[in-house]
């Protein structure tokens, strides 16, 4: 359903607001569910004690990580941990929020000013740094070509964060499998190795069969479905974010925001269209 705003309302650049952003519960809840479920799984099947074992976990999990750090430069792992904390535990405007947001600061503009966009950046969150920039540079007086660019390259470098961050989440998925295979050939071998004393042919086999368990378990229900999220926030990112290039470039040509709107929309999902001048 498309979203309407009373656009004869005169809003003033000193009330703006940009949407808010919140925590995502949603990635804690997914995992404390499936952890129940698989909690209640391994008790209706046994002693859950049995699927316990140190040093199936530490080939696992230590392993996993060691070849994560080893896969990445230094650099490379500390803005893809910051691109994880920032877009992974937070739950970002919708992109129709956005583009409302943002045809109230092109009406503003159209209405009051250049000037009036100071005291519109002046209220933005400091996480908001994408579309302060944009107003910066509007109000600077640059040229739409130059703000095209410049804007785009920001988008660029963002982009490469995240790839960074998603890479190293998929690298863990890949890892965590093949660390799993790896500790399940060391238990063999330790079986083989004392067929002569029984009473070490479970223990080597509980590491062989957990080692693969734990390296299914953290690759397909940890890394891969966070590595899955993180790609649809990229995505919702780049969408906003053109529609702040779209924004400015508007702003600049001094456009109808009435033409912002149809650009806006062109960009948008069906689903997720505005409707900004429904009641004028």
């Amino acid at each position: 359903m498309n979203a309407t705003k009373t656009a004869s309302v005169r809003l003033k650049a000193e009330n703006f607001r940009a949407p808010e952003r919140h925590p995502d519960y949603s990635v804690w809840i997914g995992l404390t569910l499936f952890l129940i479920v698989l909690g209640i799984a391994l008790s209706l099947s046994g002693s859950v004690s049995a699927f316990a074992d140190f040093r199936a976990f530490l080939i696992v999990i230590c392993g996993t990580l060691a070849i994560m750090g080893l896969s990445f430069s230094g650099k490379t792992l500390r803005l893809s941990l910051m691109a994880l904390r920032e877009h992974l535990f937070q739950k970002p405007e919708t992109p129709q929020d956005r583009a409302l947001s943002l045809m109230d600061i092109a009406s503003i503009a159209r209405r009051d000013g250049l000037l009036s966009l100071q005291t519109i950046k002046s209220r933005l969150h400091a996480r908001e740094a994408f579309l302060r920039s944009g107003l910066e540079m509007v109000t600077d007086g640059r040229t739409q070509a130059s703000i095209n660019r410049l804007l785009n390259q920001e988008i660029d470098a963002e982009i490469e964060r995240l790839q960074g961050a998603i890479g190293l989440l998929r690298r863990g998925a890949e890892a965590a499998p093949a660390m799993g295979l790896i500790g399940t050939l060391i238990g063999l071998v330790q079986m083989l190795s004392t067929l002569d004393d029984p009473s070490t042919i479970g223990p080597a086999m509980a590491v062989a069969l957990l080692t693969t368990f734990y390296g299914a378990l953290l690759g397909s229900a940890f890394f891969a479905p966070l590595a899955g999220k993180l790609e649809l926030q990229a995505r919702n990112l780049i969408l906003r974010q053109e529609l702040v290039i779209a924004t400015m470039l508007s702003i600049v040509g001094q456009e109808n925001p009435r033409m912002l709107e149809q650009v806006l929309n062109s960009k948008l999902p069906a689903s997720e269209r505005i409707n900004y001048f429904k009641d004028v």
